[in-house]
């Protein structure tokens, strides 16, 4: 925390002699740092040197990765730098290397950023929870919330899953209970009648035509729903 701000990431990993700099950022910090997406602001995202945060967690902790890391710039014992220079060979950064071995590797989904950073920071970003591009169109084509479907009436809404429970009515009548959140912190159920051809998974955007009970709340069927982002 004292030595920030890092401009890229040989300047946060190494000091002016190629020496690993931390004694406390270990692979598990490296790690949760990662899974939070918590480096963008570093160089290499913007020179396309890292293309996202999944590339860069294996390469610094895949394999041996991390302990070849630790020795330096380089990757390799003094006596090896040594006997290359005399070889008159190539010495290039191991991180350098690793990341354009990896550079085909895709970012993780959206669920499961969302999935890792509830985990370890107890929060979510709201444009990962709510996609800027998504909540623009949503705008565009003057949707409304589903909370904001007056009760007593039917309408048209969108809602972002938080948690899904299947329930079964007396009569073994399948349903959905869901619980429906949206961009202003405001939850409520949903009740959601047949079987989805798709799995309604938490964290997943929807818009519905609902019927707002006084009594009983939102209801639909599931074949009323219309996923908008996965």
């Amino acid at each position: 925390m004292q030595l920030r701000p890092y401009k890229n990431l040989q300047e946060m990993l190494y000091d002016n002699e190629g020496n690993w700099r931390h004694s406390k950022m270990n692979k598990t910090a490296l790690t949760a740092l990662c899974k939070i997406d918590a480096l963008t602001s570093l160089d290499d995202f913007r020179t396309g040197s890292v293309n996202n945060h999944k590339q860069l967690l294996m390469a610094l902790t895949d394999d041996k990765n991390y302990e070849t890391l630790r020795r330096g710039l380089y990757g390799l014992t003094a006596s090896q730098l040594k006997k290359k220079a005399k070889a008159g060979e190539k010495i290039e950064a191991f991180l350098d290397l690793t990341l354009a071995d990896l550079s085909e590797v895709e970012d993780w989904s959206r669920e499961e950023k969302i999935e890792m950073c509830q985990d370890l920071t107890q929060s979510v970003d709201t444009d990962l929870l709510f996609p800027p591009a998504v909540m623009e169109k949503i705008t565009e084509k003057n949707v409304s919330k589903l909370h904001d479907v007056p009760a007593g009436a039917e309408g048209i809404g969108w809602f972002c899953v938080s948690e899904v429970q299947v329930k079964k009515t007396k009569n073994g009548k399948i349903f959905y209970r869901i619980k429906a959140t949206d961009d202003e912190h405001r939850s409520a159920w949903l009740r959601a009648w047949g079987t989805p051809k798709e799995e309604i998974r938490p964290y997943t955007l929807w818009v519905a035509q609902v019927q707002h009970d006084a009594n009983w709340g939102f209801s639909t069927s599931v074949y009323k729903m219309r996923e908008l982002v996965g």
